[in-house]
């Protein structure tokens, strides 16, 4: 799991990891072992130019030309969706059928705070949405493997 502040570059981090994995590239000394993964990365706050300009931004630092077959192959591994309404149970429906719809080996969840519809800081509340919601879908699946971004609380 990510925690950090807002605009601390979470969402650029997993967009980097996302695209070196489908790429089967290693990510900061981290390598698949199967080789090219596939992602979906679930966001509730970047808007669909927000995930572009990440994944521009990737490419042009990978030396990667825009028009490049390796950027073909990313249409086949990389999904990115945008949801701000579902959480709780309801996100548990949609992340089930995206891992399974994609075949997800990784699946991005940015902002975490953003989909469990309830106070992460309480042990309860949060066990019940990563044990009750989160896992049987990763238990269902047996490959996939979950990776969060989430806010850092800021006291006042």
């Amino acid at each position: 799991m990510l925690v950090s502040q807002t605009g601390a570059g979470k969402s650029a981090l997993l967009t980097h990891a996302a695209i070196n994995f489908a790429l089967g590239h290693d990510f900061f000394g981290i390598r698949s072992r199967k080789g090219p993964l596939t992602s979906v990365v679930i966001q509730s706050e970047n808007d669909s130019g927000d995930c572009a300009e990440g994944v521009i931004g990737c490419l042009d630092s990978l030396g990667i030309p825009l028009g490049s077959q390796a950027v073909s192959s990313l249409a086949d591994r990389v999904f990115f969706y945008r949801e701000a309404i579902k959480t709780g149970a309801d996100f548990g429906v949609l992340l089930r059928d995206l891992v399974l719809r994609h075949k997800a080996d990784c699946v991005w969840v940015d902002p975490l705070l953003g989909f469990s519809g309830c106070d992460l800081s309480d042990q309860e509340a949060a066990s019940h949405f990563l044990r009750q919601v989160i896992q049987p879908v990763l238990q269902e699946d047996r490959k996939s493997t979950r990776l969060n971004s989430s806010h850092a609380n800021v006291s006042r």
